[in-house]
């Protein structure tokens, strides 16, 4: 098991450090994204609302941070239904294309029940 007949000139073990490195670096980036955007949103809406003019009271602010919050929720739910209908979605054809596979073999007479 030296090597004998395998090729090895052809991997580039390099370029998939790079991109395993790459995907790292993507998945962190994503993740302090989602962890800091509700923040940042807070601050820019605080910001633009007094910039606006308009006083900033604390009524105002904790009554903002909720609905911010309250919102947040009712994303992180949205997302969770849209992986949970295409999860189902996989499902439904996978055993779509089990029976549509069986019910050939049936029809073809390759498969007989008793």
């Amino acid at each position: 098991m030296d090597g004998e007949g395998y090729d090895l000139s052809s991997f580039s073990f390099g370029a998939e450090i790079v991109t395993v490195v790459l995907v790292r670096l993507n998945s962190a980036m994503f993740y302090v994204l989602w962890t800091t955007a509700p923040i940042l949103v807070s601050i820019i809406s605080f910001f633009a609302f007094v910039m606006q003019g308009n006083e900033l009271t604390v009524a105002i602010a904790f009554t903002v941070s909720g609905f911010f919050l309250w919102i947040r929720g009712v994303w992180v739910d949205v997302l969770q239904a849209i992986a949970l209908f295409n999860m189902i979605r996989c499902v439904a054809k996978f055993l779509f294309i089990i029976f549509f596979g069986v019910v050939v073999l049936m029809t073809t007479g390759v498969l007989e029940l008793r």
